[in-house]
This record gives structure tokens, sequence and C-alpha cells, in this order.
């Protein structure tokens, strides 16, 4: 899966669409930005596009507070200290804000805080330490069983590729749509894309890509500030092959995108079967949790992706990505075990952790998203998310399911902060959590290979 990894890891260091700023310039407080709900930093503030009168400003961004609205059933959030906050079933709530507009609730299929289990051969918070060698399994298991009773849903997609491309995928573009068929099927409950697009292109047709995508965005009145992205696209190309790819909402609209460049020479089994597209979906979905928020109501030209950014560590950026592109490609464990066990040190070095449980705990608790998205490097604290966070999903998800980690980013877009949200998911605090899940972690890479140097 290395080609495969380093590969959609492209995705998250590339893409324009994830971690470009609105403006090129320095924000300052008051003066002009473009795309509502994006973010601009500088060494000493951190700021968010807002609309004000008839112009889009920069403001002094400040972290939302814990969202205490009744839920439906009339329970209500208590931040973080988690009391019952059940959100099973429930469909996109309307709120009106100031101007009318419409805010929606993300929806969230499960019931909230999900308990803790009583039974002892069920992996929890409290015993998992003492389970580290079940955790694989339980959690391949629970992924393999929301997808087969999660109901079907079928999004509308243009699936493009250029006439002398050869995917990197078997089956064509039958199998890309049943890839991305199994994919909403196994996030149906959440806020999803309402319509995607999807690009395939080679060295060759990398220029008729851009042409197709400025004719998708007239036709669907997407916003045409397109330079970052076109850029990408070209640069993740050589005269042998491309491999940049890039995914996310489009700003300000319920749509997706995903650009896929290809080599047509790719031979290892999981991308073959789709993985980084399985992987690549991932961002349509965290992006997606941020459709209709508050600070999306004010201009169409909203970009939920910087929204998300605020909120989302690192590892639960990228780490998702890479553990769902093997669990939901991977259709026997005996193949998820073997692929696995790449995920160790998928990315090389670091020099942000030695993998011991103090430095573990200390990379969990303390990475923050105004921060850890500025650094790229191979080493940085961002690298870590396809392996430590990818590692780290799965052990959430062998306690809590799969789609705990996705109702984590609901709540991110009703307004929660991290902490809180993790808190009304999991019912423990974010802090309690990272010491256990360092201490897992660190005793999971005792038996991986020394890291590489």
């Amino acid at each position: 899966m290395r080609k495969l990894s380093i590969l959609t890891c492209l995705v998250l260091l590339a893409s324009p669409l994830v971690l470009t700023p609105a403006n090129a310039a320095t924000p300052r407080l008051g003066g002009a930005c473009s795309k509502i709900g994006s973010i601009g930093d500088t060494p000493k503030a951190r700021y968010i596009c807002t609309q004000s009168g008839k112009k889009n400003v920069w403001k002094l961004w400040t972290p939302p507070l814990p969202n205490n609205n009744s839920t439906k059933n009339g329970n209500k959030g208590s931040g973080d200290a988690g009391g019952s906050q059940s959100t099973q079933g429930n469909p996109q709530v309307f709120k009106t804000a100031q101007g009318g507009k419409s805010i929606i609730e993300a929806p969230i299929p499960i019931a909230l805080p999900i308990p803790q289990s009583t039974d002892p051969n069920e992996l929890t918070f409290a015993n998992v330490i003492n389970h580290v060698s079940d955790i694989p399994q339980a959690a391949w298991k629970k992924v393999q069983a929301v997808l087969a009773s999660n109901p079907e849903v079928k999004i509308p997609s243009q699936i493009w590729v250029g006439p002398t491309t050869k995917l990197d995928i078997t089956g064509g573009v039958s199998k890309v749509q049943e890839v991305l068929d199994r994919s909403a099927k196994f996030w149906n409950g959440f806020s999803q894309s309402k319509y995607i697009s999807v690009y395939f292109y080679n060295y060759a047709d990398e220029p008729l890509a851009e042409k197709q995508l400025l004719d998708v965005t007239k036709n669907r009145k997407y916003n045409p500030d397109l330079e970052g992205l076109l850029g990408a696209m070209k640069a993740g190309c050589s005269k042998t092959d491309c491999t940049w790819g890039g995914s996310s909402q489009v700003p300000g609209t319920d749509d997706g995108q995903m650009m896929s460049g290809q080599s047509g020479t790719n031979t290892h089994r999981l991308t073959l079967d789709g993985a980084g597209i399985t992987g690549d979906y991932i961002h349509l979905i965290e992006g997606a949790q941020w459709i209709g928020n508050k600070n999306c109501t004010a201009g169409k030209n909203c970009d939920e992706n910087s929204l998300m950014h605020v909120f989302s560590p690192c590892w639960i950026t990228s780490g998702p990505e890479f553990y769902f592109g093997l669990a939901l490609t991977d259709t026997t464990y005996e193949s998820y075990r073997s692929d696995r066990w790449n995920l160790a040190f998928d990315m090389g070095p670091t020099h942000a952790t030695d993998y011991s449980q103090p430095s573990l705990r200390n990379y969990l608790f303390t990475e923050s998203p105004a921060t850890c998205y500025k650094d790229t490097s191979r080493g940085s604290s961002f690298m870590l998310g396809p392996n430590v966070g990818a590692l780290v999903t799965e052990i959430l998800t062998a306690i809590s399911g799969p789609q705990s980690i996705m109702a984590v980013e609901a709540l991110g877009g009703r307004g929660q902060d991290f902490p809180t949200a993790f808190k009304n998911v999991y019912g423990i605090s974010w802090s309690d959590a990272s010491t256990i899940l360092s201490k897992v972690l660190a005793a999971e890479y005792e038996s991986f290979p020394p890291p590489p140097k």
C-alpha cells in the first residue's frame, strides 16, 4: 500500500482545496477577504472571514462555545461534562440565524454519548490496554457490520476520464462508481455531498481535465477562483505520470470534487481495488459536516473545508483516510491484517515523537489545528496522521464503532470545540482518552519493527 499511501498523502500536502487560505495577503483586522468562513493566521492572531454589511472582512476568530441546545428528545448536551445527548436517527435540524439565513445542524445517526459495553468480551476505554492484540479484528468487524447494515444511498456523480488516461483501478468507471456508492452507503446518516464531480487524468490529459473542471464550475455556478487548484494539478504531473490528488467540498455549495492524477502503471492490489478513492471520499464527508454551519450563512462563498480545519487536529483529518481506505477495501480480515502492518511507519521517520508513551500522549493531547497544518514537512506532526492517526482511528473504532469518529466532526460542524465534541461522543474527556490511547499505541508500536531513521 506504500505507493497508494504516498499518493493519497499528497491529497493533504498539496491540495489547495484543503490547506490554502482564501487570500495570499496576510490578514488584518477589518481588512478585505473573499471567502466567507475561510481562515487566516498571523504570528499573533487567527482571523475568520465574515460578512459586515455588503463587504467581507477579517474578524478575530474565537473558539466555538459548547453547543448546549436542546436536542430532539429534550435532553441537553453538557459540554465537556458529557451529558446525555441522544441523536439517533436525528435528521438535519434547521435553525434561523440573524438575517433569516438557515443553519443546518449536521445529522448524527447514532445515540450520544456512545455507551461503554458491560460485556467483558467487548473493548472499552477501561479494558483496552489489556486487549491490545484484539483491536484490529474488533475494529474490522465493526466496520463490516456497519457496511452490511446501512441502507444504500445514491449520490449523483459525474466521472470524467481523460481520453488517453488508463485508470489505476481495475474495472474502469463502473468500479469507480461502485467504490463511491460503497462509501456513501457506509457514511449514510451523516451529511454528505449532494453531487460529486470526479476527474481522472494522466500527463497528456491534464490540460483537458482543467478545461473540464472549468466547464463544470461554470455550469454549476461554482466560485470561479481556481488558480490554486489548477496550479496544483499541473505541479502534480510529470512526463511519466500524475501523482497529485485532492478532494473536498466545493466552497459555498453542497457539492464535492475529487481530482486524481493517474500513472496507468500502478500494480498494487489496494490501488487496483480502489482504496485511494475510498480514502479520498473521507475528506468529502469531513467537509460536509460543515454544510449549513452558522459561519456559512452569511454568503455562498463560505469555505466549509477551512472551517473544518479550524476544528480538527491533523491526526483526525488524515488518520481516518488511511484507516478506512484499508478497512473498507480489504474484503477479508486476513488481507486487512496483512495490509495494516504498513500503517505503523507509513510516512517514514519523524521528529515529532519517539513512539514512547509520554511522547505519543504529548503528540495527541497538544496537537493544535492552529499550528499542525502549517508544517507539512517530512517528519512533522502533520505527517503522523497517516500512521499514528490511522491507528488511533482503529482503536476508537474497536471501542465505539466506526461512526463515532465522524460524529465528533459533526458536533464540530454544530459549533462545539474538539475536546467538548470528543467528550460528548465517547463519554470520556480528551485528556483521559489521550492518556489511554497513548498507552495502547506504545504497546502496539512494540510489536512493529523499529521506526525508520
